[in-house]
């Protein structure tokens, strides 16, 4: 059952002054945040030949404000502050709504698509080798569809999450890899009480969830083969 009080509480509450850390993803994540109590991590990795994005497997990453967190723990974490927080998760909020977009509009099954996908977000790949690398996983797609598809996928700016400070009760690190993120385990998603307010970071999302509070939106469930990247 949808439990939209609680959705309609996080998107009120928008985020903080002064907040502990953010979190970008795609806006389905907070559909199954919101149908199923819990925001999804990634379940996937990659193809063996690229490091664009990584498996998050059972965590979820999220860009800290610096000063917020002391102690050795915590003492290779990189200076970030409020503005810069937000920034690193918007970033990563549009680059997950983009692949999002286009992994739901091909299809996608398989880790090597999603990274191709990564690749077309950042400007590294051509038109030639993006349709070689999908037809290889069983995607035929013209090159007309796909661009209105990425014209589309180009308006997808997803959504900033704000944990409570009661998510350090779990297990979490400075991330091996990455100096400006906070690792937090959740193998089974990330509970909603952990969530303490969201907000939509652009017009097409603002519609989507329109429509899912009025209930005009079919939600019909999340990939389980869809990577987070936080």
């Amino acid at each position: 059952m949808q439990n939209f009080p609680d959705l309609k509480r996080w998107l009120n509450k928008g985020i903080s002054e002064d907040p502990l850390m953010l979190h970008g993803t795609g806006i389905e994540s907070v559909f199954e945040l919101t149908i199923n109590g819990r925001l999804p991590t990634g379940v996937i990795g990659i193809c063996e030949d690229s490091s664009l994005y990584e498996y998050t497997g059972d965590r979820l990453f999220f860009a800290p404000v610096t000063s917020r967190f002391k102690g050795k723990k915590y003492e290779t974490l990189a200076k970030m502050d409020k503005s810069k927080c937000i920034d690193d998760a918007k970033f990563y909020a549009e680059c997950d709504a983009f692949i999002d977009f286009l992994a739901s509009k091909l299809n996608c099954k398989t880790a090597e698509t999603y990274t191709l996908l990564g690749y077309l977000d950042v400007g590294s790949i051509g038109w030639r080798e993006l349709k070689k690398g999908l037809k290889r996983n069983g995607i035929n797609v013209s090159k007309r569809e796909m661009t209105s598809f990425y014209k589309q996928a180009r308006k997808r700016k997803g959504v900033i999450i704000e944990p409570n400070e009661s998510i350090l009760e779990l297990s979490h690190e400075v991330a091996l890899d990455d100096s400006c993120a906070i690792a937090v385990e959740c193998p089974n998603g990330l509970d909603k009480k952990y969530i303490k307010g969201m907000e939509l970071q652009g017009e097409v999302e603002k519609r989507l969830m329109k429509r899912f509070l009025k209930g005009k939106l079919e939600y019909k469930g999340f990939r389980a083969d869809k990577p987070e990247y936080y």
